[in-house]
């Protein structure tokens, strides 16, 4: 697929892409253990301030979280699936 039109996007300074890095990941991910924000203050940091990489970067991260959370209600709902979910987990 090629451009027809070409637009220069410049990288964020440090404090604009941890605001832009916060909201993709979301506060329930941030707040979700003690350790998740220092981490997440790094890979937003190895983004390099660019938009595309902490959008995504922020969605897969809160993702994770969201999957996480589903296969642990599983393991509970579910006891005969017990040990295969704790493989993928």
């Amino acid at each position: 697929m090629e451009a027809r039109k070409k637009i220069k996007v410049e990288c964020l300074k440090s404090e604009e892409a941890w605001k832009l890095f916060q909201d993709k990941v979301g506060d329930e991910t941030l707040n979700s253990h003690p350790d998740i924000r220092e981490l997440a203050k790094q890979v937003a940091k190895r983004c390099g301030g660019l938009p595309l990489a902490l959008i995504t970067m922020g969605r897969a991260m809160a993702l994770k979280l969201k999957c996480k959370v589903t296969a642990l209600s599983a393991l509970f709902l579910v006891p005969v699936y017990w040990k295969e979910m704790e493989k993928i987990l």
